[in-house]
């Protein structure tokens, strides 16, 4: 039987400055704006605490490395659960023109109870949310 991954993987570039990507990834006003969450909270320092909370679900995170505004490094996992964490890290690198370069990685997924549908399901959720995160930004910047 074939392994499932243990990472994903996407890129995409906004037409916004890398500080305004950022902001949209630290500051819970902005991502309640683009990130299917009720409620954000963001502790910006390395071990600091992020918290997303949709209808009923809630997802948490502990901050891992921090370079404004260019590396973003986080660890989370569904809010009060046991299951090992997978981590996420953002890259963004300025692409020219008002425009920013945004990598997406995450891994851990072969250390979960269900890699395939986990990754899966998170490639589906990055695709459609950094979709959700260009439009907002672009939307903003018109």
């Amino acid at each position: 039987m074939a392994r499932a991954p243990d990472e994903l993987r996407r890129t995409i570039r906004v037409h916004a400055s890398r500080e305004r990507v950022w902001a949209a990834f630290t500051e819970p006003e902005l991502l309640v704006g683009w990130f299917p969450t009720i409620e954000a909270r963001v502790d910006l320092r390395v071990g600091g605490h992020m918290r997303f909370a949709w209808d009923g679900d809630a997802d948490e995170a502990v901050i891992e490395e921090l370079e404004p505004p260019e590396r973003l490094v986080f660890r989370w996992r569904p809010e009060g659960s046991e299951r090992p964490y997978t981590t996420v890290t953002i890259v963004l690198r300025d692409a020219g023109h008002g425009t920013t370069e945004l990598t997406l990685t995450e891994t851990g997924f072969a250390r979960l109870p269900d890699p395939e549908r986990s990754i899966r399901g998170n490639e589906t959720g990055w695709t459609d949310e950094l979709e959700e995160l260009r439009g907002f930004l672009e939307a903003a910047a018109a």
